[in-house]
Parts: C-alpha cells; structure tokens; sequence
C-alpha cells in the first residue's frame, strides 16, 4: 500500500507509508459512497476514499515527523468493516464521513485528525 498524492495539474505521486509522513491542512474525508456499500457487501477491494485538503506537506526526513498529539483522534477508513470513514472502536464507529477536520497527519499507515466537525 502506498499513498497516492494528487496535484492539480500533475502526475499523481506514490509514497511509502513507512518512509514519509503526509501533513494535510483543510481536511475533508471523502469516499464513493456506492462502490464502498459494493465493499461492504463482498465485492473486491477498490480504492473508493480520498482525504481532500487545501494543503500538503510531505516530510521525508523522519528527524522532521511530527509526533501524535494526545488530543488528535485516529480516523479509519476499511469499507469490508464499514462503507464510511469513521472513528471510535470498530464495534460502536462514529460515522464521519465528509467532516472537516483542521489537520490531518500519517504515522505509517495510520491517519490521525485535529478537529472533526461539520
């Protein structure tokens, strides 16, 4: 798994989760709403979720990652558990699909939130 880095304007760009760390700021977390309901009823895996932000940083020297703040929260995203972005323990999610959140950070292939509101 890689993550996919989008510009307008540019070729897409493939990261190592394990090598970089992604700073997103003006988030929102969206999905294809169809084809994550087709996931979670058993059809095969397809990338179906996106992070929309108004600015990336990619930091590839990890002396320069920033760590988890204890007030972010991790946000998901597996439509075979459920077709939304969500956060909260797999068995009670909070659905959070097309919130805003101020500020996104990787750490490996996990995905921590600042803020999350509507």
């Amino acid at each position: 798994m890689k993550w996919k880095v989008e510009y307008p304007d540019k070729a897409p760009e493939y990261l190592d989760p394990a090598q970089v760390q992604l700073l997103m700021r003006g988030c929102q977390l969206r999905n294809q709403k169809t084809t994550a309901r087709k996931i979670h009823q058993g059809a095969n895996k397809t990338v179906c979720a996106w992070i929309l932000c108004d600015r990336i940083y990619i930091k590839r020297d990890k002396a320069d990652h920033l760590p988890v703040e204890a007030d972010m929260t991790q946000v998901k995203y597996n439509p075979r558990k459920h077709p939304f972005w969500f956060i909260g323990l797999d068995d009670d999610p909070v659905n959070v699909d097309m919130q805003y959140s101020n500020m996104v950070i990787t750490d490996d292939r996990k995905l921590y939130a600042g803020v999350i509101n509507k």
